[in-house]
């Protein structure tokens, strides 16, 4: 990301540019900044062959606001193509496309009554096990791959998308998109809110360890909506660059 950025206040119509990186700038917290010209990319790699859409990625570490802002976003009038929606669906139901794959590494204990997948046991497996995460891994992501480039394939060509994947920096989902948008907090306001969720702080840290660290996902984004405050602060926020991509 460059070294300098436009910052556009919560509070304020006026973009001021500052010349510090805006990673490490005490102006970051409670505020948004942009790139000063963000390269928008042509559609490549996943979305070869698709019709030329406008893409944008959306991530950001658990607990950090990314499926509140996505849900914003679409109020708005953007579509979506939900990665952990699809991960649930191959994974979690039978029938899905990795249902069995799962029973016959996991057994039994890793389904509910109904047979559907226990989200909460195979978190239990992944993230307590990072070759059991990383077959996981290798199973999901060529199987997203193939049906978000489905999804795509299925929206009006003047159609503006969000692309919400959690590890899109990762496993290099940023590659041919307009741009990314990386959704951020402090840690501290992170590990508050993932224990609220009734996790501990030991299950928090090992998921938080599949990811980049936050503030690496932030610096590479071309977009960061910082989610420290309110939820009225984060949405204007999220209707500012709205207006700037729409």
């Amino acid at each position: 990301m460059s070294e300098e950025a436009v910052f556009v206040s919560s509070f304020s119509s006026f973009p001021v540019v500052f010349s510090e990186n805006p990673l490490f700038s005490d102006f970051r917290l409670g505020m948004m900044f942009f790139q000063t010209d963000p390269v928008l990319q042509g559609l490549q790699s996943i979305f070869h062959g698709v019709a030329v859409l406008k893409v944008y990625g959306l991530t950001g570490s658990p607990g950090c606001g990314k499926s509140t802002v996505l849900e914003f976003f679409k109020a708005w009038g953007w579509m979506a193509v939900d990665a952990d929606a699809i991960c649930r669906r191959m994974h979690e139901c039978p029938g899905g496309a990795l249902h069995e794959a799962l029973i016959a590494r996991w057994g039994a204990s890793v389904l509910n009554p109904d047979g559907s997948t226990n989200r909460t046991e195979v978190g239990r497996i992944v993230f307590g096990d990072s070759r059991e995460r990383e077959w996981l891994e290798s199973m999901i992501y060529p199987v997203l791959k193939e049906e978000a480039k489905r999804q795509f394939n299925t929206m009006p060509a003047d159609a503006r998308v969000m692309f919400d994947i959690p590890l899109l920096f990762e496993k290099g989902y940023d590659d041919g998109l307009n741009g990314v948008i990386t959704v951020w907090c402090s840690p501290e306001v992170q590990m508050e809110r993932l224990l609220a969720r009734g996790w501990s702080k030991e299950h928090a840290e090992a998921r938080n360890h599949a990811h980049w660290p936050s503030d690496k996902k932030l610096e590479k984004a071309d977009f960061g909506i910082i989610n420290n405050g309110t939820l009225d602060e984060l949405k204007e926020q999220c209707l500012i660059l709205h207006n700037r991509l729409f």
